[in-house]
């Protein structure tokens, strides 16, 4: 059946995730290590926005947020290239809880949210739960980094007769 090249099972990603527990993906032992609701009181302390008018989308949940900033820190991530990762990466989808079909926020949502946490004077204290949590489970945090491998269009410089003559180029 040529038109059904990679068909896969009910549970496409089941395998795939599984695949990339052998391998040691850290995240799923980061959520079973951190009681994230033990956050909530904290975050839900920040002030909500105003809304603009009636409607509009429902805000993202700030656990949601917060853990979007822990996946950032270690491995340093600016707030695009976070959202970009997000995308990207399935490991990440799992540890926030995300489904594909579902939607990420976007780098603003998460540098308003950040902002948030700092006029609120909470970012240290979050991290430094976050750490102490960590540290009575037995585990640090390392930081690595994502290289942001990209590629862009670079101007063509172009010899000038008398340069190409001069250099050997002819």
């Amino acid at each position: 059946m040529a038109g059904l090249v990679g068909q896969t099972g009910f549970f496409p990603g089941d395998r795939r995730l599984r695949e990339m527990d052998l391998l040691g993906d850290g995240l799923p032992l980061l959520n079973r290590l951190i009681p994230w609701e033990r956050f909530r009181p904290i975050l839900e302390s920040i002030p909500k926005a105003k809304a603009k008018g009636p409607g509009g989308r429902k805000p993202y949940d700030r656990i949601l947020l917060f853990k979007m900033m822990v996946l950032q820190q270690p491995h340093n991530l600016s707030d695009e290239q976070t959202e970009y990762q997000i995308r990207d990466r399935l490991s990440f989808q799992r540890f926030l809880g995300i489904g594909l079909e579902e939607a990420v926020p976007d780098h603003t949502t998460l540098w308003l949210f950040r902002e948030s946490l700092a006029q609120a004077q909470l970012t240290e204290r979050l991290f430094t739960t976050f750490h102490t949590f960590l540290r009575e489970a037995g585990y640090a945090a390392r930081a690595g980094q994502i290289i942001d491998a990209s590629f862009v269009t670079v101007l063509r410089q172009r010899m000038r007769r008398q340069e190409r003559l001069l250099s050997g180029n002819r």
